[in-house]
């Protein structure tokens, strides 16, 4: 996965979309921010939903692979990259910052080769494309890969 055109930032508002769309009622609200560390698998955003990581990635249908974590900023992609991630949660979760909508490209010929293109995007028009990342092998960012398995 092209991880390099993704920011902390922007992983962390892949995961809150997908938390809003896939996550248990409430999600928000069951996270403790204060104790919120990604490092840590009891005290993840996942973790602290499911009381366990494990739990969390089965019940949250995440593909075996951590490559899907990394994406929904759920797991760190490097090393010292855990702090950014559990700041950047925090952020949202304290409501300092507003997750930012996912760009679109108008036109099919403005996306990239490494980027998804999928126009199933919710509550936008048909005709624009999802220029997230596409997931290593696949056809589609991690998001729209689980859209397409549901058809």
């Amino acid at each position: 996965m092209n991880m390099e055109q993704l920011t902390v930032d922007d992983r962390v508002d892949n995961g809150v979309r997908f938390l809003d769309r896939y996550g248990p009622d409430g999600w928000r609200k069951r996270i403790d921010p204060a104790v919120l560390d990604i490092d840590w698998g009891a005290a993840c955003v996942v973790g602290q939903l499911y009381d366990d990581w494990e739990i969390g990635q089965t019940e949250l249908e995440l593909r075996d692979n951590t490559d899907d974590a990394v994406f929904f900023g759920f797991y760190p992609a490097e090393d010292g990259d855990a702090a950014r991630l559990t700041a950047s949660w925090r952020s949202v979760l304290l409501g300092f910052r507003a997750p930012a909508a996912l760009s679109r490209a108008r036109t099919e010929a403005d996306v990239q080769s490494w980027q998804c293109g999928w126009q199933k995007a919710y509550g936008v028009p048909w005709t624009e494309y999802c220029t997230a990342p596409k997931g290593e092998g696949d056809d589609y960012c991690p998001e729209h890969e689980r859209d397409l398995a549901e058809t």
